[in-house]
């Protein structure tokens, strides 16, 4: 019966390897929201809906907010 482990300790124990196999893993969301910093989007993923701004992107929520504010309450 073989064991999986042994060869992925056998490729991650080689520091060449495992620093080229991490240099594909991203650090960085593709798009984040200015405001509340929150990742719009992953890699091709969207997570959270946006928008493109002239100096950015900004969350739906967050553009909401900003540009139109609580609303208006009327007692």
């Amino acid at each position: 019966m073989s064991n999986l482990a042994d060869p992925e300790e056998a490729v991650f124990s080689i520091d060449d390897l495992r620093g080229y196999i991490f240099s594909f893993i991203r650090k960085e969301p593709r798009v984040k929201c200015r405001e509340c910093h929150d990742v719009c989007i992953w890699e091709s993923r969207i997570v959270k809906e946006y928008m493109s701004m002239g100096t950015g992107y900004i969350c739906i929520k967050c553009w909401f907010n900003v540009y139109y504010g609580p609303g208006c309450v009327i007692n």
